[in-house]
């Protein structure tokens, strides 16, 4: 398990320079590992406008701290500006990331067969496996927290794998839960990104093609092109 949660580090940080769309020419992401002047003269060249590079452990503490995501360390690390940011509750945080709380807004908003539990117990998960993979068809494995879907288990002919099953015994030892869906057919893969206001509304939405694993978990961005704009209206609407 530690060799694991080391990769999942090592593979944390090599995807670090992904973070530099996320900004402006203006604005500077902080990075344990930067990127080679080559792969910056690259991006550039290829008409993309990217913010700039700024070394994690030299914060220019007069400038505004956004993190990607708040966590015990984000909190930390903000003191350390002149003007620390407002920020939610980590227990929130914590609720708002978790795959039980989207899988709630999606059993409200936009029902379906696909979503078929969500589990704390493996007897349960197990039950409604026999009925729900009775037909052979794919099904998918949730973790709650799932780190870019790295959680995810594909579960071929709706059937648990002994890897599935110590996997799945693992996070509920640690008190998480599971969600089950439908494996659905794949057309693209797209994620959409947006902020929502203390008044509970929507702000910009931003939408790109992903590339995925088999399983669905990430594996790095597509930016520009016409498949993401084809769904951004749709997606918008929906957010």
């Amino acid at each position: 398990a530690g060799t694991r949660r080391e990769g999942y580090a090592q593979r944390a940080r090599e995807l670090a320079p992904v973070f530099l769309h996320a900004g402006r020419p203006a604005d500077s992401v902080l990075l344990t590992l930067a990127p080679g002047q080559p792969f910056l003269d690259y991006l550039r060249s290829a008409g993309l406008e990217v913010a700039r590079v700024h070394p994690l452990g030299n914060p220019d503490v007069s400038r505004r701290f956004q993190p990607y995501g708040w966590n015990a360390q984000a909190l930390e690390f903000a003191k350390r500006y002149n003007e620390p940011p407002p920020h939610p509750s980590l227990e929130s945080v914590e609720l708002a990331n978790s795959k039980c709380f989207s899988a709630a807004l999606e059993r409200e908003f936009f029902p379906g067969p696909q979503l078929l539990g969500t589990f704390r117990e493996l007897s349960e998960l197990e039950t409604c496996l026999g009925d729900a993979g009775a037909d052979g068809s794919d099904l998918v494995l949730k973790a709650e927290h799932g780190n870019a879907s790295l959680g995810n288990r594909r579960l071929r002919e709706g059937r648990l794998a002994p890897a599935d099953s110590k996997a799945a015994e693992q996070a509920l030892d640690r008190g998480e839960a599971l969600v089950l869906e439908r494996w659905l057919p794949r057309v693209h893969d797209l994620v959409a990104s947006f902020e929502v206001g203390d008044d509970g509304l929507t702000g910009t939405v931003r939408v790109n093609e992903v590339i995925n694993t088999a399983e669905g978990a990430f594996l790095g961005s597509i930016f520009g092109g016409q498949v993401a704009e084809r769904w951004a209206s749709a997606l918008a609407d929906a957010a």
